[in-house]
């Protein structure tokens, strides 16, 4: 009976997980292949500076694709 009730809320839990944990996935695979590449080409004092661009940088990715992600129109 709950699962008629509210099926709906599982459902919208279970696309949640799986978009949290495919960007987990994401993010242990992509790190350490951008890590390499940034320490191969950049100069280590750079290391670090540039590793602190990725924040803004979702940031950005965000306020652009929420509307989509969302749903909705601000």
């Amino acid at each position: 009976m709950a699962n008629v009730a509210f099926g709906h809320l599982f459902a919208c839990s279970g696309i949640a997980n799986s978009t949290y944990y495919a960007g987990i996935d994401l993010g242990m695979s992509l790190g350490p292949i951008v890590g390499g590449l940034l320490y191969g080409n950049a100069p280590i004092q750079w290391f670090y500076p540039l590793s602190m661009l990725t924040m803004p940088a979702a940031w950005l990715l965000y306020a652009a694709t929420a509307n989509y992600v969302h749903g909705r129109t601000r």
